[in-house]
């Protein structure tokens, strides 16, 4: 999809009332396309917890390049830090040790992620220091800028060797529009995820339904699923067969047209799911709709709609 205003900031008048307005001028975000390097770029690699040793290691699995010796007059694509290893408030200072003389230092749309420990598995002043690294990350988010990301992955003690596919992910334009949040990786015994085995395309052999995959949000998302691996089927309105039966042929997808709050729609999309791909592995209830109208003048009839759609049909 297409941004109106950032297409035109990029020609030669836009840059002019940018410059002379103060208009808003947004980086264009790189986005990843398949059999694109995860990473073009080198990524720094800072701190010294428990995936201190393995880091370098994983990231050079995934292709990516990486460093420890760091040198400000250098660029870099992405940032890593290892907070596993902080036990109290005055540890903290590490963070700024490494981020701050770097942070100049960042190509466009740059990466940064902090790996921590999960909080509620230690105690005293470890316990402060790792939550303490939410309020962190979330800050750095917000200065960032240039189309950067920032993100704090919790990975739990035993679980170091299932962050590949995660630093994959946070540190590549796959999460392009994805900053401030928190992930968790945690240990779980015989319920440990399976390793994925194409980092390239980590959902092959998945089937996934997206609602509301017509146009829109739900087609973008029908298309990332696509890319990287799944088996698509789209569903939407029969009002919008024909564009939803255009798209999923183009991405060798399924689809099905009906309404999601439909009393037997329930019913009718999982006879489909199971008998036509023997089950699903990912839902995306994407479809949605709005009534923009004030609550004060909101009627019974578009309040039970936007209920029944967003709410009800999930």
């Amino acid at each position: 999809m297409s941004d109106r205003y950032q297409g035109f900031v990029q020609t030669q008048i836009g840059q002019l009332l940018v410059k002379n307005l103060g208009l808003p001028n947004p980086v264009p975000l790189e986005r990843y396309h398949a059999g694109s390097p995860l990473v073009d770029g080198t990524v720094a690699i800072g701190g010294t917890g428990r995936l201190a040793e393995s880091l370098p290691g994983i990231l050079d699995l995934l292709g990516i390049a990486s460093t420890r010796t760091t040198d400000a007059a250098e660029k870099y694509k992405g940032l890593v830090f290892d907070a596993t290893g902080l036990k109290s408030t005055s540890e903290l200072t590490a963070l700024r040790d490494f981020f701050t003389p770097l942070l100049r230092s960042l190509e466009t749309c740059p990466r940064v992620v902090v790996l921590g420990t999960p909080p509620e598995s230690v105690e005293g002043s470890e316990r402060v220091a790792q939550r303490a690294l939410e309020g962190f990350t979330r800050s750095l988010g917000k200065e960032i800028g240039r189309g950067g990301t920032v993100q704090l992955v919790y990975v739990a003690e035993g679980a170091e060797a299932a962050t590949a596919s995660t630093l994959g992910f946070l540190l590549s334009p796959k999460s392009a529009y994805v900053s401030g949040q928190v992930i968790r990786i945690g240990a779980t015994g015989e319920n440990d995820a399976a390793e994925v085995e194409d980092i390239q395309r980590p959902l092959a052999g998945k089937v996934a339904l997206v609602t509301g995959a017509s146009r829109g949000i739900g087609e973008q998302i029908a298309r990332v699923l696509h890319r990287d691996g799944a088996t698509v089927i789209g569903v939407d309105v029969p009002q919008a067969a024909s564009e939803l039966q255009t798209v999923m042929k183009e991405l060798d997808g399924d689809h099905l047209t009906l309404d999601i709050t439909a009393k037997d729609a329930p019913q009718r999309i999982a006879h489909h799911v199971k008998e036509k791909h023997g089950g699903v592995d990912v839902v995306v209830h994407n479809a949605g709709i709005t009534r923009d109208k004030k609550l004060a003048n909101m009627d019974e009839d578009r309040w039970s709609s936007v209920l029944d759609v967003n709410v009800g049909a999930p």
